[in-house]
């Protein structure tokens, strides 16, 4: 395994609202929580839109980090193991 290093503050992006993170496209997104790297997203029942928990946010803005270094799927699904100490 790599030794991925980031600072959390440099890679932090401002996110308001609930909507789709504007740093990710909509099909990243999807991808993400179809191989399970994020929650599966709800859907606002009067709008069809997506409304993303600030825990995904979080999560969504730490694989922004961790793909900015290079780091492969499989990796990031590591260390997004090792933090929730759970199995994705």
């Amino acid at each position: 395994m790599h030794d991925y290093r980031h600072r959390r503050s440099s890679c932090r992006a401002t996110h308001s609202g609930s909507g789709p993170p504007y740093w990710f496209s909509e099909s990243a997104l999807r991808y993400y929580e179809r191989i399970g790297l994020i929650d599966p997203v709800p859907r606002d029942s009067s709008s069809s839109h997506r409304r993303y928990a600030a825990e995904t946010v979080d999560t969504l803005e730490a694989l922004a980090c961790l793909r900015s270094t290079g780091m492969s799927i499989d990796d990031m699904r590591a260390y997004l193991d090792g933090v929730a100490g759970r199995a994705r």
